[in-house]
């Protein structure tokens, strides 16, 4: 999801602030837990297998601005890490070429319906976090490494589990994740004229129901296209 921005260090600041929510955003929309072939056991193993096979991957730092991300993009043109800065393939991250916030954290959705939702809340994210740059609203920014535990549970449990309010360090129900982004970014929702609603179940809780009942890869994929076939406008031959 791509939002266009104003000004690359505000860009940069509004990533960071977006850090903690990547986790949250890839609980809600989680939906793979078939990799290879088989049952992984997660409910969203693309991102495992992305994270854990490529470099510069997940929840990037906090870096503060323009010149501390110029400096890491330099160091990396520098050591011949990269040849280009899209080889940076952070979760969120300034797409410099685009003039966008670039959120891609989230697995691909089944139906029209909660592909748009995602969009919407998507949106909301990036947009909230740049007014709150603009407002100079506080910002604790919290440790990688608890990131890191939400960004976990979300890849195991999705919204089937517990995620952290590392701010209370208490556990919340993972389904609650839509209600709390969504009540931070109801002052831009309103603004903007932006609404959301998702589903009961998600993707991979839709796809885990029918593993736990006994079907197969092959039952479990065709329900999967099936909702997609079914709620976009199908191509008419002429």
């Amino acid at each position: 999801m791509h939002v266009g921005v104003r000004d690359i260090d505000r860009a940069v600041r509004a990533c960071d602030r977006l850090r903690p929510v990547l986790p949250l955003l890839l609980a809600i929309s989680s939906n793979s837990p078939y990799l290879d072939g088989r049952d992984s056991g997660l409910h969203s193993a693309r991102t495992q297998s992305f994270t854990k096979s490529f470099p510069r991957c997940g929840i990037p730092d906090a870096f503060g601005g323009w010149s501390g991300y110029r400096n890491y993009i330099e160091f990396l043109l520098h050591t011949s890490s990269i040849i280009e800065f899209t080889q940076v393939w952070w979760s969120v991250r300034p797409h410099f070429s685009f003039g966008t916030v670039e959120v891609r954290i989230c697995d691909a959705q089944a139906s029209a319906r909660e592909a748009d939702a995602l969009a919407s809340l998507l949106t909301a994210c990036i947009a909230q976090a740049l007014r709150d740059v603009d407002e100079g609203v506080p910002f604790d920014d919290p440790a990688p490494r608890l990131i890191e535990e939400n960004m976990w549970r979300a890849i195991r449990h999705g919204l089937d589990g517990k995620l952290i309010d590392l701010e209370r360090a208490e556990e919340y129900p993972a389904r609650a994740a839509i209600e709390r982004l969504a009540a931070w970014t109801a002052p831009i929702r309103a603004e903007l004229g932006i609404d959301f609603s998702f589903p009961e179940r998600n993707g991979a809780q839709r796809q885990r129901a029918m593993i736990a009942t006994g079907a197969s890869r092959e039952e479990v994929f065709a329900a999967s296209v099936g909702e997609t076939s079914d709620t976009y406008p199908q191509e008419v031959a002429v």
